[in-house]
């Protein structure tokens, strides 16, 4: 006879348990039970692991097979098992404790941080982001308290992880916000500042400058005022043309 054990989602977070013994692995473990103290039992057993585990974070599958549901989006174990009458069996699976955010990952956060704190010193933004940034340094501490002193029950466990995930992503989106803020304002050293505004008004005084010979020139066209000066010499050579032309018949 085939049954289903019913009490196994119960006894799967109950049983579940962190293993000193193996360094960075979790074993979970299920209790078997044959309730029948006459006949053996094939119990059929498929529970789910935790959403975040994937096939290749199983180390030891512990006799049971592994398989996907789409609709849940998670994987989870099956299996049959023959119990003997009144049989007590104890299963374990070895997963890698993959509900700890690596310390890498909070160090760039605190890296970027004290980056864009010092690129927004001496700015308008500066006291802004001031508030900004303790905001995400409480949360990033609040994260790594956290995963120093994780609690021992298995559920209160995994919720720890998915709740540090959420504070994650809440402290990537205000560093969003403060990188926006360097692209508002950029500090600049006061001879910087200086050089670029007597550059600006140097070339603005030239400009100036071009302008008005421009107009002076465009003025003396408008007016007419193109004198021609005859040279000396061609005075001369006119007036001597005039003296011996004949004069003009009546």
């Amino acid at each position: 006879m085939r049954y289903r054990l019913v009490f196994l989602a119960i006894l799967f977070l109950a049983f579940f348990s962190l293993n000193e013994a193996l360094a960075g692995n979790i074993v979970l473990k299920l209790i078997l039970v044959n309730p029948s103290k006459k006949d053996k039992q094939v119990l059929t057993v498929r529970e789910y692991l935790p959403k975040e585990v994937k096939p290749e974070d199983i180390v030891d599958k512990g006799g049971f097979e592994v398989g996907y549901d789409a609709q849940q989006g998670s994987y989870f174990i099956y299996g049959d098992f023959e119990l003997k009458p009144a049989e007590v069996s104890e299963k374990e699976i070895e997963v890698r404790d993959i509900w700890v955010i690596p310390a890498a990952d909070i160090e760039s956060v605190r890296v970027e941080l004290s980056d864009i704190s010092k690129l927004l010193k001496g700015t308008d933004y500066a006291d802004r982001f001031a508030f900004l940034g303790k905001s995400i340094e409480d949360k990033i501490n609040q994260i790594t308290e956290m995963q120093e002193n994780p609690p021992t029950n298995p559920e209160r466990y995994i919720s720890a992880y998915r709740e540090n995930l959420k504070l994650l992503e809440q402290v990537r989106e205000d560093l969003i916000m403060g990188r926006s803020f360097l692209t508002h304002t950029k500090a600049m050293p006061s001879t910087v500042v200086w050089k670029a505004i007597f550059a600006i008004m140097i070339f603005l005084a030239l400009l100036g400058l071009s302008f008005y010979f421009i107009w002076h020139r465009q003025v003396k066209i408008l007016t007419g005022d193109n004198t021609f000066v005859i040279p000396e010499e061609d005075k001369a050579s006119t007036q001597d043309n005039q003296k011996t032309q004949p004069p003009a018949q009546g």
